[in-house]
């Protein structure tokens, strides 16, 4: 996960992206829940908007 992002920030969309996980009882973070993570923290994902990925 490198987008010119600090470590502060890194460590933050991860623990919001487990939570997603969490919350939809997956074992592993998936794509969806990293994308959502960084939406929810206003960071935009190149190609993707929330609620457009159905990996």
């Amino acid at each position: 996960m490198e987008h010119g992002l600090s470590n502060r920030v890194h460590v933050k969309v991860t623990r919001i992206a487990r939570t997603i996980s969490d919350l939809n009882s997956e074992e592993t973070i998936s794509d969806q829940a990293i994308i959502e993570a960084f939406g929810l923290r206003g960071i935009k994902v190149k190609g993707y908007q929330i609620g457009e990925y159905h990996g």
